[in-house]
């Protein structure tokens, strides 16, 4: 670690790197843009790009939904608005609705994974791309920037965790336990779910918490969902993905070493591949500045508390680029780049799905069992949020019914 580098130097060397790594990728022979969502990330990249461009026209673009707790436009095109301040005005903003995709295409666009992948974000990439290559052949993107510079909130969220660690265990169970229960398992991304998974962290055992965040099929639905062909398989802990890796982690602070993990498991199987796949479908590049080998290694290098404050996620990033990260885009909620699928299962493709999910070899070949599926998916249909369970047995599916084939 670097504690010799007063916050004031870091974030100016932080500047000039940054910069250097979206001026390399600008490199090209072919049309070139970004794309720009209503995140901080995305914002300096286009910001970037724009001044670097100017006067020649930059194009960004970005992904619109009609449903609100998706749909980031607004805040994109005052993302955009804020860059055309100062870089010139050369920034050109184009945004694409991103309507239910019918699932013949779903079915299409998993096949290019060549396993059953399960993020699907992979439906918004891969329609952005579609929509961004009619004007350009490559984009920069923001990836990256979450895992190096502390920007997901589930870091935050262990961080907060360390104030309760000091309690035992047991009395941690109880409490946050009976706190958690007072809140409903409502709609994904509302405030409720995000609490009663935070209480829910409390009360898990210090090693396993970080991976309670993220998991969204516990043991015992495992126990319950799997057929003869995944026998001994729901015994095994879906934890030992992360803690077998613990012992090569070198950090000294407990939230960075979970960077690490990410770094290690998260950004290389599963966002870059998501973006390289969803983009590269329809022949569009997708290059990321922020995992530039000099950004990654200073980042690395920085004191722990540059990045991630009391309450302030990619602190040191946010620092760097003032002109573009105004107190107005710092107030935005974080979103991430997510698809309705719990509306969709229930609307547009709640007939097809149902028919892949129990009529296929998911079912008649015992990797699931059909009474413990039907009755998440009837709890999914009146109301309950089982989307990422649903999602990741369709994508199982497909891939099954691709190996039969």
């Amino acid at each position: 670690k670097n504690r010799e580098l007063s916050f004031n130097s870091a974030t100016s060397q932080l500047r000039k790197l940054v910069e250097r790594a979206v001026e390399k990728r600008l490199a090209s022979e072919v049309p070139i843009g970004t794309f720009l969502s209503g995140g901080v990330d995305s914002c300096i990249v286009t910001g970037i790009a724009a001044k670097l461009m100017y006067p020649a026209p930059c194009d960004s673009f970005t992904a619109a939904f009609s449903d609100g707790a998706y749909d980031e436009r607004t805040e994109a095109a005052a993302s955009a608005k804020i860059i055309n301040s100062v870089s010139g005005g050369n920034l050109r903003h184009h945004e694409e609705l991103i309507a239910p995709p019918d699932f013949d295409s779903i079915k299409h666009l998993s096949a290019h994974f060549g396993e059953p992948f399960g993020d699907s974000s992979m439906i918004p990439l891969n329609q952005l791309s579609k929509f961004a290559k009619k004007h350009i052949s490559v984009a920069l993107c923001g990836d990256g920037a979450d895992e190096i510079f502390a920007g997901y909130e589930r870091y935050l969220a262990m961080r907060y965790a360390e104030y309760v660690y000091w309690m035992p265990l047991g009395a941690r169970k109880i409490l946050f336990d009976t706190l958690a229960a007072l809140f409903p398992a409502h709609v994904d991304r509302s405030k409720s779910v995000r609490i009663k998974r935070l209480l829910k962290l409390f009360a898990a055992p210090e090693q396993i918490g970080y991976f309670n965040l993220l998991d969204r099929c516990p043991a015992g639905m495992k126990k319950e969902l799997y057929g003869s062909a995944l026998n001994g398989v729901a015994d095994s802990d879906s934890s030992d993905c992360f803690t077998s890796l613990y012992w090569e982690l070198i950090s000294q602070d407990r939230v960075e070493r979970l960077e690490e993990l990410d770094l290690k498991t998260y950004l290389p199987g599963d966002a870059l591949i998501k973006s390289d796949i969803s983009s590269l479908a329809n022949s569009l590049e997708l290059r990321s500045p922020f995992l530039d080998q000099a950004v990654v290694e200073f980042a690395s290098r920085l004191p722990m508390e540059y990045k991630l404050s009391a309450k302030r996620r990619k602190y040191i990033l946010c620092a760097a680029f003032p002109e573009f990260i105004t107190p107005e885009v710092l107030k935005r909620p974080k979103r991430g780049f997510g698809v309705p699928v719990a509306s969709w299962l229930r609307t547009n493709w709640k007939e097809d799905a149902e028919k892949t999910l129990f009529d296929g070899c998911l079912i008649s070949e015992n990797f699931i069992k059909a009474d413990a599926l039907r009755k998440y998916w009837n709890l999914h249909q009146n109301g309950r949020d089982f989307s990422y369970l649903l999602w990741n047995l369709l994508m199982l599916a497909f891939f099954l019914e691709r190996r039969n084939q």
